[in-house]
């Protein structure tokens, strides 16, 4: 594979190694070595002859650079000019990009578009930038050894995302009788029709609705992303963070969840929300250990009698054995683990949020009743549940997944889970998909000083 201090970490990438492989430098000036260095610069808002760069254009200079000296020359360059650079620059980044989505510090190569980096004047320090200046290749190099550090953050990941869906089931529905009926025995609507839950007929007769279901996956995000919010809105659960010093010390994932909110919150008698949150073992080892989960979840107290309420609640789930026939493990399909989901109170939440919902279209009624006829139709199809999407927002919560290897004394911290949440708009021509998008997660941020200090070795 080479030496980290000699070549660049994206040239030993398997995916990378095969797309610059199948590509002909008589043919293509991407497929020269040393191309890549542009993408470990990890700059993304400089300064440049009195022109503000963005990371695109950064990368331009350097592509210019290293493709003129190789052509000898501006004037001997016949594939390269401003044009082509424009043109080919932004195609090569789209398509490099989609060979490192899963890493976990995709963020520090590749701007993530959540970046409020200030711009900086002085860039004198610089030798790469000083090189542009000069309208020359830099001497200067990415520091590899740094950033195959980085990259090798991939050997390091526990457990992965698989699947989660969340959902209420009734055991009081069998599909068969003509009358849906609440906790109190009565119907849910004047008929009493099963219609109030036509979802009973096609999922089994058991799961009358689905919260959310499907999983996509986006690229990696510092955590200060997420936890940033949490520091004035759930002070009580932003100070129980206790972030790992590395990223190699534990995993961090984020779970985004959009919620379709049931339009009137009202179930069938023995109705129960579940949460089937499903993680796969990245290594067979992790079968033989003992699984627990650390859930802590709160709200702001603006939300809720002026005090910030706070949940906190501990799940053994797994352990090792658990095909035996009286094994006391939760974690069900032995190909993976279910991770505890605080159903009960995540109920109460639903439940709060779906209340806001309601009041805000029936204060949203009233506003349309009062106004003239032409204007009724025009804010009809608008997105509602504004005031419970604001209520998602604001939850708080993260689940630590925690292991203890046979022989061992300690239960070792694998992986910390963030959720967010939000409610799926109402009221468009085509409704959003109610699904989670998951994430990487990392301490890591390019705006540190000590990652500025550290992605360049000069000559």
């Amino acid at each position: 594979m080479g030496n980290a201090r000699d070549s660049n970490p994206l040239s030993l990438w398997p995916a990378f190694r095969k797309y610059r492989g199948a590509r002909s430098p008589e043919y293509d000036v991407w497929a020269y070595s040393g191309l890549e260095d542009a993408v470990l610069d990890g700059r993304h808002n400089v300064i440049i002859r009195d022109r503000r760069y963005d990371r695109d254009m950064l990368i331009k200079e350097y592509v210019c650079a290293i493709l003129f000296s190789k052509r000898q020359g501006r004037n001997n360059c016949h594939v390269v000019s401003p044009d082509w650079v424009d043109r080919e620059v932004p195609r090569y980044l789209q398509s490099i990009e989609g060979l490192f989505k899963d890493l976990r510090c995709f963020h520090m190569l590749f701007d993530s578009g959540e970046l409020t980096e200030p711009v900086d004047a002085l860039f004198t320090s610089n030798a790469i930038l000083v090189a542009f200046l000069e309208d020359r290749v830099p001497d200067a190099k990415p520091n590899y050894a740094y950033w195959a550090v980085l990259l090798g953050l991939q050997r390091s990941i526990p457990v992965r995302i698989e699947a989660v869906d969340l959902f209420v089931s009734s055991l009081g529905v069998d599909g068969q009788t003509s009358a849906v009926h609440d906790h109190r025995g009565t119907p849910l609507s004047a008929k009493g029709s099963r219609q109030d839950h036509p979802s009973i007929v096609l999922e089994n007769k058991r799961i009358i609705h689905q919260y959310a279901r499907g999983l996509q996956r986006t690229t990696s995000a510092c955590v200060s992303t997420v936890t940033g919010r949490w520091k004035q809105d759930s002070p009580g659960i932003y100070s129980s963070l206790n972030l790992p010093r590395s990223d190699s010390d534990c995993l961090l994932i984020e779970l985004h969840t959009s919620l379709n909110l049931h339009e009137t919150g009202n179930f069938p008698y023995q109705s129960k929300l579940s949460g089937s949150i499903t993680v796969s073992f990245a290594h067979d080892w992790f079968h033989t250990h003992r699984w627990k989960c650390t859930t802590r979840l709160s709200y702001p107290s603006r939300w809720h009698h002026n005090r910030d309420e706070y949940f906190l609640t501990t799940y053994g789930f797994h352990c090792s054995g658990c095909r035996e026939e009286k094994s006391n493990c939760d974690c069900g399909d032995f190909r993976g683990l279910n991770v505890p989901f605080p159903a009960t109170k995540f109920d109460t939440l639903l439940k709060l949020a779906e209340d806001y919902g309601n009041a805000e279209l029936e204060r949203e009624a009233g506003r349309i009743g009062a106004r003239p006829m032409g204007r009724v139709h025009e804010t009809a199809t608008l997105p509602t549940l504004h005031g419970a999407n604001n209520f998602l927002r604001n939850i708080a919560m993260y689940q630590e997944l925690w292991s203890f290897a046979p022989g061992s004394s300690v239960w070792i911290r694998q992986a910390i889970i963030f959720w967010r949440f939000k409610s799926t708009p109402q009221g468009l021509p085509q409704p959003l998909p109610a699904s989670t998008t998951w994430r990487w997660l990392s301490i890591y941020d390019p705006l540190w000083k000590v990652h500025e200090e550290n992605i360049i070795i000069d000559p």
